[in-house]
């Protein structure tokens, strides 16, 4: 019961931020993993990354008041620079740019 698909053969989603709209066609690798949620059919997405290794079950993410309050959650990654973060990406989604604090 799984089915394939090349998300960015797929129609834009709705709502999607047209200044992104430039960088779809074009996506790579991680870059992907934001059309793949998406276009997902499931009301719930995890988008886990393929060095991430969950130590628990991470379906209680979903449980957790914060997403639950806001729909997502997010962490950097351990040895992550916000260097890579696009000021643009942030500004679109309307979250604060992240600190290298």
């Amino acid at each position: 019961g799984v089915t394939v698909v090349d998300v960015l053969e797929l129609p834009e989603p709705a709502g999607f931020p047209r200044q992104l709209s430039r960088t779809a066609s074009s996506a790579r690798g991680f870059q992907t993993k934001v059309y793949a949620a998406l276009q997902s059919s499931f009301c719930e997405v995890l988008v886990l990354d393929a060095d991430n290794t969950p130590m628990k079950d991470p379906a209680g993410l979903f449980e957790e008041p914060l997403f639950r309050e806001h729909g997502s959650l997010f962490w950097p990654d351990y040895n992550c620079t916000a260097a890579w973060v696009s000021p643009e990406l942030t500004a679109a989604l309307g979250l604060p740019a992240p600190s290298l604090a």
